[in-house]
């Protein structure tokens, strides 16, 4: 895998992706946009190349990399049922209780 970033202009550069995923080379070039940080500085975030939304990740499926809500990717605590939420409960607090 190899990363190219380029951030001629500070408020919004991109980054290219290449990889071989199964032996086919891939090439993906994601936007970047910025925000000044409030004591001084930037923070970049990557525009989703599907939507366009600002994302701190992206994940690949299929070997395209886009946000979590373009690729209709969940949390596992979303698909839970309510006995499910009641387990993890009961397990955060025995490790609370019992760290070790």
């Amino acid at each position: 895998m190899g990363v190219t970033v380029n951030l001629a202009d500070p408020d919004a550069g991109f980054v290219v992706v290449r990889f071989n995923l199964n032996g086919d080379p891939r090439v993906q070039e994601i936007r970047l946009d910025s925000r000044p940080m409030r004591y001084g500085g930037r923070r970049y975030y990557f525009l989703c190349p599907k939507h366009g939304r600002r994302c701190e990740v992206l994940p690949m499926v299929g070997g395209v990399f886009a946000s979590r809500q373009a690729h209709r990717l969940t949390y596992q605590s979303q698909s839970e049922d309510q006995l499910g939420r009641m387990r993890d409960r009961a397990r955060e607090l025995q490790k609370r209780l019992w760290p070790d």
